[in-house]
């Protein structure tokens, strides 16, 4: 039974987000370039991890983006 209420919940909860769809794709994408910009700024003591990660969250990022604009 609580199962159930959590998942009527959250179809509920996502059908307020997708109204605020692009507000969260506009988010995205400057979060995105904050993280890229501070990386590449302190490229000369940067992890090689953090290189990796960033560069598998953006491509994880665009993929879901393209996920949902051609999933109408």
């Amino acid at each position: 039974m609580l199962l159930a209420s959590f998942g009527l919940g959250s179809f509920t909860l996502s059908v307020w987000f997708s109204k605020y769809k692009w507000f969260f794709l506009g988010a995205t994408i400057v979060f995105l370039s904050f993280a890229f910009y501070q990386t590449y700024k302190k490229r000369q003591d940067s992890n090689p991890w953090n290189m990796r990660i960033l560069y598998g969250t953006t491509a994880l990022s665009v993929g879901l983006i393209i996920f949902s604009l051609f999933n109408n």
